[in-house]
């Protein structure tokens, strides 16, 4: 039973789009969520911050709780804890605070769960469009390839070596074939690469040239066939 050819850069793609929208849609949950809050009539008033206490959890993490004190329908309210923290507070510092008026000791940061909801909406935006991108290049090229074959214009190149790429799947290395091409009507050198292998093809390579379709108006356009040196592996 032959093995399902992998494609790392069209897993690459994949995953970082959908993990790129679950960042997005827990953003916008964030932002949701903080709108909820706010919009049960929440009080805003002005607070200073009075202490912030560090210390490290079992993570070895080093955490801050933030403490405030304001003045609220005539009463003063001290060392109220908030519910978030971020870099740039110090003790002294105003800030605007919302406050349940129903139970004054909980108060909420009025931006920073915005804050943190957008960011995480661009983070996860951002992946998401790389990872679209990625797929709409992969596809153009299998588009290329498919082509190039069918117009059935291919040369032998020389096979001048196997790189081990930067890509690795599952903790492993992916590899590529580099040969080279005399064009004997121009003198010209061409190089070519193979796509990401998953596997060393070194024991599945047969002779010193592999086949390469091109474009006979330009050589850019070319696609370098281990289609053999595939299905040899898949039957090992």
């Amino acid at each position: 039973m032959k093995k399902r050819s992998f494609d790392p850069i069209s897993f690459i793609g994949i995953f970082l789009a959908v993990f790129g929208l679950v960042i997005f849609l827990l953003g916008i949950a964030a932002m949701i969520c903080t709108s909820a809050v706010q919009n049960k009539e929440y009080a805003k008033v002005t607070a200073v911050i009075t202490g912030i206490e560090r210390y490290t959890d079992l993570d070895g993490e080093t955490e801050s709780d933030v403490y405030v004190s304001f003045e609220y329908n005539g009463e003063s309210y001290g060392n109220i804890p908030l519910d978030s923290y971020s870099s740039s507070m110090n003790v002294g510092d105003e800030r605007k605070v919302l406050i349940n008026p129903d139970n004054p000791t909980e108060a909420h940061s009025a931006y920073f769960n915005f804050l943190f909801g957008g960011i995480f909406e661009g983070i996860g935006f951002v992946l998401v469009i790389i990872g679209l991108i990625i797929l709409m290049c992969r596809r153009r090229r299998k588009n290329l390839s498919k082509r190039l074959v069918e117009g059935g214009c291919f040369i032998e190149a020389e096979i001048d070596c196997i790189d081990t790429s930067n890509v690795r799947v599952n903790g492993k290395p992916t590899y590529i074939i580099r040969c080279n091409y005399r064009n004997p009507n121009d003198g010209k050198i061409y190089s070519f690469k193979s796509e990401l292998l998953t596997f060393d093809p070194t024991p599945m390579l047969d002779g010193e040239t592999l086949r390469v379709y091109v474009d006979k108006d330009d050589f850019t356009k070319n696609y370098v066939d281990v289609s053999q040196i595939k299905e040899k592996y898949v039957e090992c």
